[in-house]
């Protein structure tokens, strides 16, 4: 893997993005194509979390985003799908907040 690990700093919404994350030429929405390219260039396994299946709705920030609207969600911490993972992004999309995470290639998605 080829990600350096950095303290994550998060902004006021809940945000983050490592500093090694491309801006995939500013697209919204990222090809499979371009996903495992990107993955296979970086030797890594992408591991996405979803915010709406991650925490219960009586959670802060399910209550906040979910319920009331508010667009932050800094509430919410997502679990690391393994110790050696390194958070790549917390970000919102149309279906909800999710984070990425870089994890070791396994033999099989290598």
């Amino acid at each position: 893997m080829k990600f350096n690990t950095e303290t994550v700093g998060r902004d006021g919404y809940g945000d983050y993005q490592h500093s090694q994350l491309p801006n995939f030429d500013g697209a919204e929405c990222i090809s499979k194509d371009v996903i495992e390219q990107w993955q296979a260039e970086m030797d890594f396994q992408l591991v996405i979390n979803r915010m709406d299946t991650e925490i219960t709705e009586d959670h802060p920030a399910w209550i906040h985003y979910f319920e009331d609207g508010d667009a932050g969600f800094g509430e919410w911490n997502p679990e690391a799908p393994g110790a050696d993972a390194i958070l790549l992004s917390i970000h919102d999309t149309e279906d909800g907040p999710v984070a990425w995470w870089a994890v070791e290639r396994t033999k099989e998605a290598a």
